[in-house]
């Protein structure tokens, strides 16, 4: 059941599960809440540096404990990201199944060339590649595409929200 083309439709599909993908990513995930356990496990990872150059043992002792914050650090963060795939993995072997299934066989002629690995371990590259590969690479290139707007728009709301807290900061003080 071809709708356009393969080219087409595949290129729409993909599309639509990246915008699938980020929203529940942005829903399932606390991008903030990441973000600042990343960075105290940065600074972490300097403290710890800085602890084993010394090499005495109570240097020691306390990088094993640094180590073990960061491993729980961590182990929260999988948390989150398996709460993600829990929830997308389902959707997107549903739509893998129905591409599947209408694509079977299909070769998409690409624009240009691209690299592809075969079943037996073979590079290629080729404007000929399966439906699979067709997805892959429009799937890539829409999330990048659709992730780096979205962090536009992010800072471009966090300027916005700042501004209209100064604002009304500003205002209690004249008042």
């Amino acid at each position: 059941m071809v709708l356009i083309s393969p080219i087409v439709d595949i290129a729409i599909i993909s599309f639509f599960m990246a915008i699938v993908s980020q929203i529940l990513q942005r829903k399932l995930i606390d991008r903030k809440k990441m973000k600042e356990s990343q960075e105290k496990m940065k600074q972490m990872q300097k403290q710890m540096n800085e602890l084993l150059k010394r090499g005495d043992e109570k240097s020691k002792l306390e990088s094993s404990r640094i180590q073990n914050e960061m491993l729980q650090l961590m182990n929260a963060q999988m948390k989150g990201s398996m709460k993600h795939m829990l929830v997308s993995l389902p959707i997107f072997w549903i739509v893998f199944a129905a591409i599947g299934a209408f694509y079977i066989g299909v070769q998409i002629t690409s624009p240009l060339p691209l690299p592809i690995i075969h079943r037996n371990f073979a590079f290629e590259i080729t404007p000929n590649v399966s439906w699979l590969w067709w997805y892959i690479y429009c799937s890539l290139a829409f999330s990048v595409v659709l992730s780096i707007i979205l962090n536009i728009l992010d800072k471009m709301k966090a300027k916005t929200s700042e501004k209209t807290l100064q604002r009304a900061e500003k205002a209690q003080q004249q008042a």
